[in-house]
């Protein structure tokens, strides 16, 4: 509920005049850590998921906060290690939840 009510207040300050986002669609993401990847790691390793999934944005045109939630699946493969299972590399369930809030500064000038 407190995440909930944290959401909602990030979109009111925000600048959200309704709960219906500013832009939606979908999105394919890739996450792990950059240090399993060469050239950045001397042994890499194929640590990381794949997900697809949906995204809401809240953000004002021209920059601000903005708040983010996305909800996907994970593509990988399902693994089970007696009193672990997961996802590709995430540890639980294939149904993935982010939410993000930030602000964005403009960097390229308008024309």
């Amino acid at each position: 509920m407190r995440a909930l009510l944290a959401v909602a207040a990030v979109c009111l300050l925000s600048g959200c005049a309704s709960l219906l986002p500013d832009y939606a669609g979908p999105v394919l993401t890739h996450e792990s850590h950059i240090s399993q990847h060469a050239p950045f790691a001397a042994d890499p390793t194929n640590y990381g998921s794949e997900v697809l999934g949906v995204t809401a944005i809240w953000a004002k045109p021209d920059g601000g906060p903005f708040v983010e939630i996305t909800d996907g699946v994970t593509l990988g493969p399902s693994w089970n290690t007696g009193a672990l299972c997961g996802v590709g590399q995430t540890l639980g369930p294939r149904e993935i939840f982010t939410a993000t809030a930030g602000y964005l500064f403009r960097v390229k000038p308008q024309t």
